[in-house]
């Protein structure tokens, strides 16, 4: 019988044996039957210089691992952080521009809260993945700041875990290595000049930037640009863009407890002040293009921009979600107790 791989669709494996008496591994496809008769039993197998991971890959398959609800120790048991990245392929996340600061956000708070609580393996994975974003940052020359956050945190991680990682101390050496590798390759980074002198941000209209600027969600970004030119600086210190950033980051208890002076009224308020004085202390609202969700039918967790294969019919008769987000510090929570 050919050996059939995880994927039903995939060609399966035979052991044949060669005329010289060797065996190898092939790809199995039923011969003709108009011809089974005048071919040799070796030259009916197909032989393909490609192995069984990459007939997987051209497949594509959703990624997505099954976590169950609940807080039971079995749970943890079942499904590791290690085996959540591989299966999530969160090695390929950070090279979509979507899921990218999702992705470095779960390395973030793995290098900064559980670092010396990972397997070797995981560590690995984790020195993969930036090793991946490293490369799309130089590549794309975009989230400088990101990755030097990253890179700073590794750093304090090597730092503090230092005599209670998990691992050898060969492997902790090794990482060391690859972490000064890595800052030395960012540090190197040459910024290219501008090419195309085609139409800037400053050559549209007054109204036309206003609107873009005020479709920003990160008062880093908002800040940045009003640094590069006068008109946008102006553009940046509107009092309305500050106020419509309070409304959307805070709700109204936080904002009149906290965001307001004593004996100041909303029509008064100085709404930069404020965002500065709630982002201090509630800190601003996250906001990612593509999430991980979690499925309301069948407790598996994938990429919204992916789906999942759901093996569960849902009741006609319910009306509530068919998944729920997944923030990155609730996606950590799920493996560390």
């Amino acid at each position: 019988m050919p050996y059939i791989g995880q994927d039903w669709r995939c060609p399966g494996l035979k052991w044949i044996k060669s005329r010289t008496g060797t065996w190898k591994l092939a790809c199995y496809i039923e011969p003709n039957e108009a011809s089974s008769n005048d071919v040799p039993n070796e030259d009916r197998i197909i032989r393909f210089h490609t192995t069984y991971d990459d007939c997987m890959e051209k497949k594509s398959p959703q990624p997505h691992v099954h976590i169950s609800r609940g807080s039971t120790r079995e749970r943890v048991c079942l499904v590791s952080l290690s085996d959540a990245l591989s299966r999530l392929d969160f090695y390929s996340a950070v090279k979509d521009i979507r899921r990218f600061k999702y992705a470095c956000k779960v390395v973030e708070i793995i290098l900064t809260k559980h670092y010396s609580d990972l397997s070797g393996t995981c560590q690995r994975q984790i020195f993969s993945i930036l090793e991946e974003v490293l490369q799309q940052v130089i590549h794309s020359q975009n989230n400088l700041h990101t990755m030097h956050q990253l890179l700073n945190d590794l750093n304090f991680a090597l730092v503090q875990s230092e005599t209670n990682h998990i691992g050898s101390q060969m492997l902790w050496d090794k990482h060391k290595q690859l972490a000064e590798s890595m800052e030395h390759r960012f540090n190197t980074i040459k910024l290219k000049e501008r090419e195309d002198e085609g139409i800037t941000l400053t050559d549209l209209p007054t109204e036309l930037v206003r609107s873009i600027i005020h479709r920003l969600t990160d008062h880093v970004d908002i800040l940045n640009t009003g640094s590069t030119r006068t008109s946008l600086y102006m553009l940046t210190e509107e009092q309305i863009l500050w106020r419509n950033l309070c409304y959307f980051h805070f709700d109204d208890n936080q904002l009149i407890c906290h965001g307001l002076n004593r004996g100041e009224y909303l029509d008064d308020c100085n709404w930069k002040y404020a965002y500065k004085k709630l982002a201090k202390k509630y800190g601003s609202r996250e906001i990612y293009a593509v999430m991980l969700h979690q499925c309301c039918h069948c407790n598996i967790v994938f990429w919204a921009s992916h789906g999942h294969p759901c093996p569960l019919q849902p009741d006609e008769n319910y009306k509530g979600p068919s998944s729920t987000p997944i923030s990155p510090d609730v996606f950590i929570k799920l493996f560390f107790k």
